[in-house]
């Protein structure tokens, strides 16, 4: 899936695949952060294109993505076939992507603090 981003969205909603995720970026700045069931923030991620431009999110994982810059390129790959029914689930606790309130928050979001409305 191919998506576009400007300074009007810097976060993708929390969601969980059911198959491991590998992340990447060819030139951008981005921060991964993993949550558990309710919310709580586990691990957050810092990914550079020139230091740190991969990652890995293990099946099930619940994980959102935070931009920090106005335009980013993410490639997402995922062990196929895809299947739009299943290929990712998105959670009942944080807001739906675009929330501007959760996307600032996530971008200074620590290991052990939940999101609260």
């Amino acid at each position: 899936m191919r998506r576009a981003w400007s300074a009007r969205f810097s976060a993708i909603a929390v969601a969980r695949n059911a198959v491991r995720v590998l992340v990447g970026l060819p030139d951008c700045y981005f921060s991964v952060l993993t949550f558990t069931h309710d919310g709580e923030v586990t691990a957050r991620f810092s990914l550079e294109s020139d230091v740190a431009p991969v990652i890995e999110i293990s099946g099930g994982a619940w994980h959102a993505v935070v931009f920090h810059a106005p335009a980013a390129v993410m490639l997402e790959v995922k062990p196929g076939p895809y299947d739009s029914r299943t290929d990712k689930e998105f959670t009942g606790w944080a807001p739906e992507e675009g929330a501007a309130a959760f996307a600032r928050w996530l971008e200074k979001a620590a290991v052990g603090e939940t999101w609260r409305q």
